[in-house]
């Protein structure tokens, strides 16, 4: 877990902390069948992840962590660096 969010997390973050996204509650890096996501709302059922570069190298085990998060009945959202920031 990291106490400070990457470059890419902060202007998601920032956004959800500032305008609320109109009533839904995320927290950040909680911890879900064991792993630690980047973010989720329970109230929609959503995880959402931001992945660095090193993720092109584990897709398997990304696959893995996104299947045993959807079995709880979530949906993982990914998204890259790039895209976040």
């Amino acid at each position: 877990m990291r106490r400070d969010a990457t470059p890419a997390e902060r202007p998601l973050w920032s956004a959800v902390r500032t305008h609320g996204l109109a009533g839904p509650y995320f927290r950040r890096q909680p911890i879900l069948d064991g792993f630690i996501v980047d973010g989720c709302c329970v109230r929609a059922r959503i995880v959402v992840e931001i992945d660095g570069a090193h993720h092109a190298e584990q897709s398997a085990a990304d696959d893995h962590h996104d299947q045993a998060i959807e079995r709880y009945g979530f949906r993982v959202l990914r998204f890259s660096n790039d895209d976040a920031s």
